[in-house]
C-alpha cells in the first residue's frame, strides 16, 4: 500500500516518482561528509556546498534547496521548503524531518546519514510502488555494500 511516511497514504505522481528518483541521484552524489540530517544548510549552489574546503553539512532538504532543478520548481532555501510545496514536489513532507527516521540514522553524522537519507528516498519510492522489490533490495545492497563516500 503507498505510503509517505507517517502521513496518509496516497498514490505518486509521474512528477513526484521522478523528482525522488533525482533527489536520490543527488543524495548518492554528495559526499557522506556533507550529509547532516539534523543541519538545514543552505548554500547558493550545489558547487558552493559541496567544496571540500568549505566544510558545508546539509540535509536532504538542504541539498536539494540548492540544487537548479529543484530550485526552478520552487524549492528555496528553509523558507521554500514548506510541507505544501515537498507534497507537491514529493507527495511527502515528513521524509525530510529529523524526527522522522523509519530507521537508526542519528549518530555523528557522515556516512550512517548519508545511508538513513538515500534510505529515506529510496523507501519512499518502493513504499509507493515506484521502484520493485528486486530493484529496492539491489539499492539496499549499494546502500550498505557499495563504495558511498
Amino acid at each position: 500500500m503507498p505510503h509517505n511516511f507517517g502521513g496518509k497514504s496516497m498514490a505518486l505522481t509521474p512528477l513526484q516518482i521522478e523528482n525522488t528518483r533525482i533527489a536520490y541521484a543527488i543524495m548518492w552524489g554528495i559526499p557522506a561528509k556533507h550529509i547532516d540530517l539534523d543541519t538545514f544548510r543552505q548554500g547558493r549552489t550545489v558547487k558552493e556546498m559541496r567544496r571540500a574546503e568549505c566544510g558545508t553539512v546539509g540535509c536532504i532538504g538542504g541539498w536539494l534547496s540548492a540544487h537548479p532543478y529543484f530550485i526552478k520548481q520552487g524549492l528555496t532555501g528553509i523558507a521554500g521548503f514548506k510541507p505544501e510545496v515537498a507534497y507537491k514536489l514529493f507527495g511527502t513532507y515528513y521524509m525530510f524531518s529529523p524526527s522522522a527516521a523509519p530507521g537508526p540514522c542519528w549518530v555523528d553524522g557522515g556516512l550512517k546519514h548519508k545511508r538513513e537519507a538515500l534510505a529515506r528516498l529510496r523507501l519512499h519510492l518502493f513504499e509507493n510502488g515506484a521502484i520493485t522489490a528486486r530493484r529496492n533490495k539491489a539499492l539496499i545492497h549499494q546502500e550498505r555494500h557499495g563504495l558511498l563516500v
